[in-house]
C-alpha cells in the first residue's frame, strides 16, 4: 500500500513539473512579438530623453522604461548590430553619448545629420539611452 502511494506521489510530481516546464517554455518561445506601430507613444526629443535619464535615472525609468517612445533628433551615427539591424544614434548635448535606436528594418537613404522621428521601446540607460524595435515615423 505504501509503495503504490509513493509511486502515485512521484507520478503526480513529475507530471506537475513537466506541465510547469511546458507552460514556461511556451511563454518564452511563442510569446507574440510586440509591435510599437499601433501603440500610443510618449513623444520626446532625444536631448530631453537623455537628460531625463542622466539627471534622475529612477524617475526616468518610472516614466519611460518598457514603454513606447517617439524620439525626435538628429542622426549622429549609423551602424549595424550583430543581427544586421540598423542602429541609429541620435545626438544629445553630451559629446560622447546619445540615444541609441535599433531599427527593425533597413532604412535606405538615412545619413548623419538628418532629423528623424523614431518610435520604439525604451529599454533604459547604459551610457546611451537604449531604444529597441524602432520604426521610422518621419
Amino acid at each position: 500500500m505504501k509503495r503504490s502511494r509513493l509511486m502515485y506521489t512521484i507520478v503526480i510530481l513529475v507530471v506537475g513539473v513537466l506541465a510547469v516546464a511546458i507552460v514556461g517554455l511556451y511563454m518564452v518561445f511563442f510569446k507574440p512579438h510586440r509591435s510599437v506601430e499601433d501603440e500610443q507613444a510618449i513623444r520626446v526629443t532625444a536631448v530631453q530623453l537623455f537628460n531625463d535619464f542622466e539627471n534622475d535615472e529612477a524617475s526616468a525609468n518610472a516614466r519611460y522604461l518598457d514603454k513606447a517612445v517617439e524620439v525626435t533628433g538628429h542622426i549622429a551615427d549609423i551602424t549595424t548590430d550583430m543581427e544586421r539591424h540598423p542602429v541609429v544614434t541620435l545626438g544629445t548635448d553630451d559629446i560622447l553619448f546619445g540615444v541609441r535606436c535599433t531599427l527593425t528594418d533597413t532604412q535606405p537613404g538615412l545619413q548623419a545629420g538628418d532629423t528623424v522621428q523614431i518610435k520604439g521601446i525604451c529599454k533604459g540607460f547604459l551610457s546611451d539611452v537604449i531604444i529597441t524595435d524602432g520604426i521610422l515615423t518621419k
